[in-house]
């Protein structure tokens, strides 16, 4: 992967120009380069009175990094669904570090999403432990780049671990546990959903959850 950083464009001109230009400096036509430059393009304005300006755009800057979905697997118990898996996502990244100056800059993004991370954790080490483990097998999927571009996903749907026409569903975790965000107190027992149009998994959640309920 590689992490693309824009430069900041700086404007040169004349001097009655250059004070209403932000970052204006003194520079001649050859500071903007051209657009087949690999350091930038540039462009000029000018007026019949002599005056101008340039606007000199530097090639954002590439930095190669190397990232990892992280993957663990519960297999099923039973001999003749143990080859199907169910999928279990949650990403690991945020925004990271933004802005400039004083204060705080860190995204840390405990909400959105460690929480999800943490409880794919959870929910795998409880799944773990029972003695009777689920009949398909779990795929527990922490993936990275899911903030901004959903990279992490589009990587394993490109290179499955297990055969996708063997994947019968994934359940992806967002933004778990906030039960008082609305300040009316805890709200526990619900969920919100999305992906109504591409699976009828709503319905078995809803289904599961009327049928627990009545248990409690």
């Amino acid at each position: 992967m590689v992490l693309l950083r824009p430069a900041v464009p700086r404007a040169l001109g004349t001097p009655r120009l250059q004070e209403r230009v932000p970052g204006g400096g003194r520079g001649t036509d050859a500071d903007a380069g051209g657009c087949g430059d690999p350091r930038g393009c540039g462009s000029r304005a000018g007026g019949a009175d002599g005056r101008h300006v340039s606007v000199h755009v530097p090639a954002p800057t590439a930095t190669p990094v190397k990232l990892r979905n992280v993957a663990g697997v519960l297999r099923g118990s039973d001999p003749a669904l143990q080859d199907r898996f169910v999928v279990l996502t949650a990403h690991y990244d945020h925004l990271g570090v933004r802005g400039q100056g004083e204060g705080d800059h860190i995204y840390n993004g405990a909400n959105d999403d460690a929480s999800g991370t943490a409880s794919l954790m959870e929910i795998a080490g409880t799944l773990g432990g029972l003695a009777a483990r689920p009949r398909r097998s779990i795929l527990f999927l922490a993936l990275f780049g899911e903030e901004l571009g959903d990279l992490g996903s589009q990587y394993y749907a490109r290179h499955p671990i297990f055969p996708l026409a063997k994947t019968i569903a994934d359940i992806n975790l967002e933004q778990l546990g906030r039960t008082d965000e609305s300040g009316d107190g805890e709200k526990l027992g619900q969920f919100n959903l999305t992906g109504f149009d591409f699976t009828n998994l709503a319905a078995i959640f809803v289904s599961t959850r009327s049928r627990r309920a009545s248990k409690w």
